[in-house]
């Protein structure tokens, strides 16, 4: 984590990090928070998405929006999205995020995807960047797309200490969860083995389990052929996707074989953008006052110290680390706010 200068951030939102909306402010004669909705309006966020980022009701969402569409004059949300998108190119759009993502440039880990770029640059959640990950692998035929995020690695896997996300309609959701997840996959467990490897097996209604064969009947009705696992480290902690192939006349098994270390490293990219933007801070749900609590906590202070410096008594700050601690599924302060580190959502001012 770097230093966030305090012109660079709005220290204060639910998610952590927001755009840095202090040029659309000047530009267009905008309040601060009227700048922040323009500039998350501009990136294509959902509505209940920016009001999660911007720690907000939605009923004061819907006020900023309508103050919004009359001072640029656009009678829907949609038509202000088009306009801004108009007022601001994608070459400014990296200006308004405080932490930009690091593979803003336009080549994704030696991809070239100019367009996978451009939409992990902004993505503001995981199921954002995910999303953006299927659309670019939609030629290998790549379907639904599990994401998991496993804090210390094979010892967060064991106290089932997980953060993750899946694209795929309940039914298969519903299925994966019980047949044991990622790591209830047999192809999955080579991911843990041999990490280097990628490996990909034909999904079968003749798996060992009733539970996996339930998982694999679901992925097939929706036309999946194949299912691919792999995963990586991201400092302490353990990456992991799995995704769901229709290997058909377009799209031949050998070829995703061919192509595997490419489609790595789109997910690679993907995780990468998720952890910068913010978007896996936002998923732990950290309120202002937890996240700036804990923030002290990694610097070392004193209880007594970061309540007087948070303003609150030290009974609540008892309360804010406790339901931090909640929130990470950590025993002790100290592990939550390492754990907090580990998915960027503290801040340092």
């Amino acid at each position: 984590m770097r230093r966030v200068e305090l012109h660079e951030t709005f220290h204060g939102t639910a998610a952590g990090q927001v755009p840095n909306a202090k040029v659309l402010e000047e530009r267009f004669e905008l309040s601060e928070r009227q700048a922040q909705c323009a500039a998350l309006v501009r990136m294509g966020t959902q509505i209940q998405v920016i009001a999660e980022v911007l720690g907000i009701a939605i009923s004061t969402l819907d006020s900023h929006l309508a103050e919004l569409r009359q001072r640029f004059r656009c009678s829907t949300t949609v038509q202000l999205r088009a306009l801004l998108t108009e007022l601001i190119p994608d070459e400014e759009l990296a200006a308004f995020h405080c932490w930009p993502s690091g593979v803003n440039a336009p080549e994704v880990v030696g991809t070239g995807d100019v367009a996978l770029a451009a939409r992990l640059r902004t993505c503001v959640s995981i199921e954002q960047g995910l999303h953006a990950l299927k659309a670019a692998l939609s030629p290998f035929g790549v379907g639904h797309i599990y994401y998991c995020f496993i804090p210390h690695s094979v010892h967060g896997d064991l106290c089932n200490d997980v953060i993750d996300a899946f694209l795929a309609p309940k039914s298969i959701q519903e299925a994966f969860y019980k047949s044991g997840g990622l790591l209830g996959q047999p192809l999955a467990q080579n991911v843990f083995h041999a990490p280097t490897t990628i490996p990909i097996a034909p999904l079968t209604l003749e798996a060992d389990s009733r539970a996996l064969r339930d998982f694999h009947r679901a992925c097939i009705s929706d036309g999946a052929t194949h299912l691919m696992a792999l995963g990586f480290p991201s400092g302490p902690a353990f990456v992991g996707f799995a995704c769901t192939i229709d290997a058909n006349e377009s799209v031949g098994i050998s070829q995703i074989h061919e192509q595997s270390e490419f489609i790595r490293s789109f997910a690679v990219s993907a995780h990468a953008a998720m952890l910068t933007n913010g978007a896996l801070a936002a998923k732990i749900r950290l309120t202002v006052k937890e996240r700036n609590a804990l923030s002290k906590v990694a610097l070392g202070s004193r209880n007594s110290d970061i309540a007087r410096q948070l303003g609150v008594s030290e009974r609540s700050l008892t309360k804010l680390l406790a339901s931090s601690r909640s929130k990470l599924n950590a025993k002790t302060n100290t592990e939550a706010a390492v754990k907090a580190a580990l998915v960027n959502a503290l801040v340092f001012l």
